[in-house]
């Protein structure tokens, strides 16, 4: 029996096949932009030109142009963000937002009145006070209250908001990041980060904080452009949407009834939220429907009661509820401090991959699959809140289904655990096995076989040495199933637990030449050896005597590179 299959790699390795994390081609606010303008000039063009203007002593109007340039934010080895920033007088400006945006991570929050960026840091993280030296400038770097950079910012249009944003010397920030324990590298593109304290940040138990979780985890892009930034600290609330509906960040999306002078000055329905009720643009068609503006109460500027405009979370559910892998509780109430549940991260987790077909999955329901494929922790009701811990320990079977990876230790030596990457197994894997047009495989026993796949490649862990990987997977002798494997040489097979003097070499490894005398009785694992350069293909197959062959049911692709292993699941179709 032939069967034909046109392969090619579906990338789940190290950094790959995880969407960049927020793009944020959002709307920079007003909050993070500044009075001031700049004076200097720019470097030869790059990519994109951004002006501002300056009124000289003289009258005349001073045109600065700043060449911009895309660079990359990766934090912990994942894409972030993708701001543009720009070179003046030698030194790289990067836009203080972004970074922002990248310090919540951490659970450090920062705010920017136009003069003084704030930043707290949560003790945890032991921020560094020492050796402060602020320098001189006219805008100001606090942490936890202490001023530590005194920095000459500068103001430009950003092009993905089109609005004018603060941008400050990466230099400055980066000798920031190091008093929260955030170590830089900076190559002129790519800008990487790297935490290097051991920080315990309790992850969110809830809903809405266990989305935004979710979603970093899986490098699922946050909808920034969602996101109402707060006025600056400096500026009373609602002296910026109260003087004309036009002077506010956006007239259609005003955050609360309050942005009306007063119930008979309204100027339409859609320049205040609600004369009457601040939940409906459309309702406040006139303006004596209202006769105070502050009898009215104020709007969270979304379709939710629980969930305002101005929180970053919102960028997150904003995003989830448009992708369809989570819910509101109803039109009006998102649930954003529901508690989480197994049920719920089953469900996001099976809707975010596209499962159908429940009946061709392991397990044969969204519960019975989770457990099956290692999302699930053993012993864990599925309706019952999870505690930090358990949502922590989900958070890592999802980042290992990810990478199809888990990276652990034996007490002795680092290991590589492997995780079959799911996905919707009729599709994938027997929707073309097909026989003279008939499947291969039942519908009613399709789901035990593909159990029996993931229960192969999630058992099998990989271990460096200098020049080799060895790789130690469960033995198929006396059963139908067999593993298959090469590399681009001979690859070596041990069937010995190891020992130095039985140590096999053939052109593949075939299981099905393995017997029951040659093991022995105490032994459940294989050893395969192959070189870090090669790296291994590894398929798990079934005899099928009755059709005069064999059928591949998985297959994965093991290499090495300077950050460790990487894992492919290759297609069968």
């Amino acid at each position: 029996m032939k069967y034909n299959r046109e392969r090619f790699y579906a990338t789940v390795g190290v950094g790959v096949g995880v969407a960049a994390m927020g793009l944020m081609t959002a709307l920079v606010p007003a909050a993070y932009a500044s009075t001031k303008t700049a004076t200097t000039s720019t470097t030869k063009p790059t990519t994109t030109s951004t002006a501002t203007t300056k009124t000289t002593s003289t009258g005349t109007t001073k045109t600065t142009t700043y060449t911009m340039k895309t660079a990359s934010i990766v934090w912990q080895g994942k894409s972030f963000s993708h701001p543009d920033s720009f070179v003046s007088g030698g030194t790289t400006y990067m836009p203080i937002w972004y970074v922002s945006q990248l310090l919540s991570q951490i659970g450090v929050q920062s705010t920017w009145n136009g003069q003084t960026w704030s930043i707290t840091a949560p003790a945890s993280l032991a921020p560094d006070l020492e050796n402060v030296n602020p320098g001189k400038g006219p805008m100001n770097v606090t942490l936890n209250g202490t001023v530590v950079e005194r920095v000459a910012g500068l103001v430009a249009k950003d092009p993905s908001s089109k609005s004018n944003t603060t941008f400050m010397p990466i230099w400055y920030i980066m000798q920031l990041l190091k008093r929260v324990g955030v170590q830089s590298t900076w190559n002129g593109a790519t800008w990487g980060l790297t935490q290097t304290r051991s920080v315990s940040i309790v992850p969110g138990t809830t809903k809405a904080g266990f989305i935004q979780d979710f979603m970093i985890t899986l490098g699922i892009p946050a909808d920034w452009s969602a996101v109402v930034q707060p006025a600056p600290q400096s500026t009373p609330a609602g002296s910026t949407s109260s003087t004309s509906s036009t002077s506010s960040t956006s007239s259609t999306s005003s955050t609360s009834g309050t942005s009306g002078t007063s119930g008979t000055s309204g100027t339409s329905g859609t320049s205040g939220t609600s004369g009457s009720s601040g939940s409906s643009g459309s309702s406040g068609s006139s303006g004596s429907s209202g006769s105070s503006g502050s009898s009215v109460p104020a709007s969270t500027g979304t379709p939710y009661d629980d969930v305002k405009a101005t929180d970053s979370s919102w960028a997150y559910i904003s995003a989830a509820v448009q992708d369809g892998f989570i819910s509101p509780d109803s039109q009006t109430h998102f649930g954003a401090s529901d508690a989480v549940t197994l049920n719920m991260v089953d469900n996001m987790y099976w809707t975010w991959l596209n499962m159908g077909h429940v009946s061709y999955q392991p397990g044969q329901s969204v519960a019975g699959w989770a457990q099956s494929i290692g999302l699930n922790p053993s012993g864990v009701s599925n309706t019952s809140p999870l505690t930090s811990a358990e949502v922590t320990q989900v958070l890592g079977n999802l980042e290992a289904l990810t990478h199809g990876f888990a990276k652990t230790s034996n007490g002795t030596a680092t290991l590589w655990h492997i995780y079959y990457p799911p996905q919707d197994e009729y599709n994938a894997t027997f929707s073309q096995l097909t026989v003279s047009g008939s499947p291969v495989y039942s519908q009613s026993n399709a789901s035990q076989v593909i159990d029996k796949v993931y229960q192969f490649f999630n058992s099998i862990t990989v271990t460096p040495s200098s020049d080799n990987l060895v790789i130690s997977m469960p033995s198929t002798v006396n059963k139908p199933y067999f593993a298959y494997a090469g590399t681009s040489g001979d690859i070596n097979y041990n069937l010995f637990n190891g020992d130095g003097a039985s140590w096999v070499s053939e052109p593949v490894f075939d299981g099905r030449n393995i017997v029951a005398a040659d093991l022995p009785s105490n032994v459940t694992q294989v050893l395969l050896r192959v070189p870090k350069a090669s790296g291994v293909t590894l398929s798990f197959n079934e005899q099928l005597p009755s059709l005069g062959g064999s059928v591949t049911l998985g297959e994965i692709q093991i290499s090495w590179t300077s950050s460790g292993v990487v894992v492919k699941r290759l297609s069968l179709n």
